[in-house]
């Protein structure tokens, strides 16, 4: 844009199909990096609940009303609407300003790896299969899952590798991420619980146990994976028996 801006004061053309262009482009780049903002986040975390990964698409929003009004502007050009756009203009800065500010941050506890990480070299290793032996009997005993902090860099408790190599690490045997293999391993404990404690309610098994950091991820979570709310499925378990 700043080229765009001494080139329109030095040389007389014609550029507002240039400017107009603009915003829409920007506007499309942004939408692409919004399922890779929260597929980084699935990545990397198994609770979403603390995480804002919904800032992009109010952003997005916002930038939208700013983009029309230009729009507007641009074909039916009134003074007083010029006024008005730039409220919208101090009202977005103001929002992504709070934003920035207030927003939890994900990346502490990663970026305090990323040294671990520049320093570590390639290294032979055993192959996935044995990772996968090591990683699953670590799970089954330590059930690390039933801490609503649980993260990818926990995994190298037992898994000798960086972050990305754990990502794709859990995408290629698992074929999922990271956040959805945790949650099913939690589904699978809160299912396990019911058929051995049938006394305890959904709400009982949500608060105290599985690690979902909040009973609406509970039902959240197993409405997804299960297609049923808890009560639905222990309805059928009962009509199976």
């Amino acid at each position: 844009m700043i080229v765009l801006g001494v080139v329109d004061y030095f040389v007389p053309l014609n550029l507002l199909p240039v400017i107009m262009i603009y915003p829409l482009v920007l506007f499309l780049t942004l939408c692409r990096h919004v399922r890779k903002y929260r597929q980084w986040c699935e990545d990397n975390f198994s609770s979403l609940d603390n995480i804002d990964v919904q800032w992009i698409v109010r952003y997005l929003t916002m930038l939208a009303i700013v983009g029309l009004s230009f729009y507007f502007i641009v074909f039916w050009y009134v003074p007083n609407r010029m006024f008005t756009q730039q409220w919208l203009f101090l009202l977005i800065y103001a929002y992504t300003t709070e934003r920035v500010l207030h927003r939890p941050d994900p990346w502490t506890k990663i970026r305090s790896t990323a040294v671990e990480e520049k320093e570590e070299s390639k290294m032979d290793s055993p192959t996935n299969a044995a990772y996968r032996a090591a990683l699953d009997a670590w799970i089954e005993k330590e059930k690390p899952y039933l801490n609503p902090d649980f993260q990818l860099m926990d995994l190298r408790q037992v898994l000798p590798l960086n972050r990305s190599y754990l990502s794709r690490f859990i995408n290629s045997e698992y074929g999922c991420s990271f956040y959805q293999w945790v949650n099913r391993l939690r589904i699978k404990e809160a299912k396990r619980l019911k058929m051995e404690h049938p006394e305890l309610t959904a709400q009982d098994i949500a608060e105290h146990g599985c690690g979902f950091s909040s009973r609406q991820a509970f039902y959240r979570t197993f409405l997804r994976e299960t297609g049923q709310t808890p009560s639905e499925w222990w309805a059928a378990q009962n009509n199976t028996i």
